[in-house]
């Protein structure tokens, strides 16, 4: 596996979320496990937002999917993240990924570059308990559409 095929989902991407980008990321990558990153997720307002973080027990949970094309799927998956422009919502960086196996991984991942201040955030670091916990089937399935 070579570090700019991976990449890490923690929100409406993620295997099972009901986003029609993420179907597109389940065709064109597999999914390679559960794993964490260690940061704070936040809610944006019908979707997640991470931000790295140093304390240990800071961890927001995710996939991470090796990407059968990645120079045509992580241009795609910019676009839908809204990364570039002036004022982008987020930024895909490289950071390290920890398998529920317990193995290491360096892997794209979206995080926030927008300021998060008032937004609340996910105490679980998982954004699909979260909806679960909030969210009545209605709302989560209109949520997983955005």
């Amino acid at each position: 596996m070579e570090q700019h095929d991976l990449l890490f989902v923690y929100g409406t991407l993620r295997a099972g979320g009901g986003c029609t980008t993420g179907r597109v990321l389940e065709k064109y990558g597999v999914l390679l496990g559960p794993g964490t990153f260690n940061g704070k997720l936040y809610d944006l307002g019908g979707f997640p937002g991470a931000v790295a973080s140093i304390i240990p027990r800071d961890l927001v949970k995710g996939e991470l999917f090796q990407l059968d094309n990645p120079a045509v799927l992580l241009p795609f998956l910019d676009k839908y993240e809204g990364c570039g422009g002036i004022a982008p919502l987020f930024r895909r960086d490289l950071s390290e990924i920890w398998l529920d196996s317990g193995a290491g991984a360096m892997a794209w991942i979206y995080l926030c570059s927008r300021s998060i201040s008032g937004s609340p955030i996910i105490e679980s670091g998982d954004y699909l308990e979260y909806l679960s916990n909030i969210c009545s089937p209605e709302l989560k399935e209109g949520i997983a559409i955005l």
